[in-house]
């Protein structure tokens, strides 16, 4: 028996609370739930033994566990209220097989995958917590970092054909955490102007890390009216760090723009996959 348990590890549980020591449990006294979801040890691929690892929660806990038959698997997961959720299933070796998945793991946080070939990550959905918060799904990474903009427009104009300031110069910083292979920064903008005289055309944009980036085109057909530009764009490139997002603007052919307190400014950014 001590054999069969080689592959299984002591693991920090997912949350992160205490749990006391883990509890050894064979045949006859590993909880129903197991059994019923795997068969009882008599049974071919019967759950054998398991370790349980109860949480602070009660009807909750995390299991590592062996089944009978050929190539011994060890099996993990979690039991929520009765529900048992498998995460993980190892051949005795620890190595994965076809149709196997990769479950919880304490240096990682939790590795998951759905499909064929669990072990390449091949699978139908491949998501990761790491032990940083972030999120990794199929290989990609995600931390859900955001920041905005949401104000009132300063009072000025432009006739610059190349990017300029906004009146008042708003700006926001926003916070990548990480590479440029990774992520981007996706960039909402809703924005309001008014042109002096009809037919006049501009674009918004923003200037981050020096470069200014086109997020949408606006043509003012009448002249003197309010009007709401809308538009996204992703910004690639860009390392992990901090950075300064500021929304800008130009006109199209030299025609006047403008800007008072009766329009708005709103920014979003949020890294996202590159």
């Amino acid at each position: 028996m001590r054999s069969q348990f080689a592959g299984i590890r002591t693991l920090t549980l997912p949350w992160g609370a205490p749990a006391g020591t883990p509890r050894i449990v064979l045949g006859p006294d590993v909880p129903s739930e197991l059994t019923s979801y795997y068969g009882d040890p008599s049974t071919a691929f019967g759950i054998v033994a398991a370790i349980v690892y109860y949480s602070n929660t009660v009807g909750i806990y995390y299991y590592e566990g062996v089944l009978n038959g050929a190539g011994a698997k060890t099996v993990r997961g979690y039991v929520i209220n009765g529900v048992v959720i498998e995460m993980g299933r190892r051949s005795a070796t620890g190595a994965t097989t076809a149709n196997d998945w990769i479950g919880y793991d304490a240096a990682v946080g939790i590795d998951t995958v759905f499909g064929a070939n669990g072990g390449g990550g091949s699978g139908l959905f491949n998501f990761q917590t790491g032990p940083d918060g972030g999120l990794t799904i199929h290989g990609k990474k995600i931390s859900g970092q955001r920041a905005k903009l949401n104000q009132g427009a300063g009072t000025g104009n432009t006739t610059s054909v190349t990017y300029v300031d906004l009146p008042g110069s708003p700006s926001v910083n926003f916070t990548k955490r990480y590479s440029a292979a990774s992520t981007s920064i996706e960039v909402e903008l809703a924005i309001g102007s008014y042109a002096s005289a009809a037919g006049i055309g501009l674009d918004f944009g923003v200037l981050i890390n020096g470069v200014d980036t086109t997020v949408t085109h606006f043509f003012h057909n009448p002249g003197n009216e309010h009007q709401m530009a809308v538009g996204a764009e992703d910004i690639t490139g860009l390392a992990d760090g901090t950075y300064t997002i500021k929304p800008r603007w130009r006109s199209s052919a030299g025609g006047q723009i403008n800007q008072d307190n009766n329009d708005w400014i709103s920014l979003r950014a949020h890294e996202v996959p590159a």
